[in-house]
């Protein structure tokens, strides 16, 4: 085998090796499985269903950045959300169940931590969405972050409250990335 072949090999290898370990650390993470109950109508990329099924990845990157936006996505995933909503001019008219009260805390908190993995994962793949100018990927959420919210869900939130919290999350969110676009960061 010349030299021209065995680096051929050795790249062959590396690659696979490097792509093995991403399949299984993807297959690894805990939120994975619980997502396969999204998976079915926001597809298994989290792109979503047009007009029905919202896309995850600029959405749960957004809220997870403010506190408004924390509560909103636990009141999802604990009451589920149903009625019209708007995102980026378009409009989705899909039901998601409420899953919370079939998941413990921890659960919730690897279920949108797998989301938020995915949504970085985009932006390495090169397909950056609007939510992605944002300086940094949030925090990952806990198990006693969760805790702490599904009392706050459970204590009074209404789903008008809950969409207040969402739209301000919003403007968090677009506020943050306009700031990121002027230069010497807004001033």
């Amino acid at each position: 085998m010349n030299r021209g072949q065995q680096l051929w090999v050795f790249g062959v290898l590396l690659v696979s090796t490097l792509s093995g370990s991403a399949l299984a650390d993807e297959a690894a993470h805990p939120g994975k499985a619980i997502y396969q109950r999204c998976a079915a109508c926001h597809l298994p990329d989290g792109a979503g269903v047009p007009g029905a099924f919202p896309p995850l990845a600029a959405n749960v990157t957004a809220f997870s950045a403010s506190e408004q936006g924390r509560d909103y996505l636990t009141y999802v995933v604990l009451k589920g959300m149903s009625g019209e909503l708007s995102i980026a001019d378009q409009t989705y008219r899909g039901v998601m169940p409420a899953i919370g009260a079939s998941l413990n805390n921890a659960q919730i908190a690897d279920l949108l931590n797998f989301v938020l993995a995915n949504a970085a994962a985009k932006v390495v793949r090169g397909r950056p969405n609007e939510a992605d100018t944002l300086a940094e990927q949030p925090a990952l959420f806990t198990e006693e972050e969760i805790k702490k919210r599904r009392g706050t869900v459970q204590a009074g939130h209404t789903q008008k409250s809950i969409m207040t919290l969402r739209d301000e999350a919003i403007q968090k969110a677009h506020t943050a990335a306009a700031s990121l676009t002027k230069p010497n960061g807004g001033d």
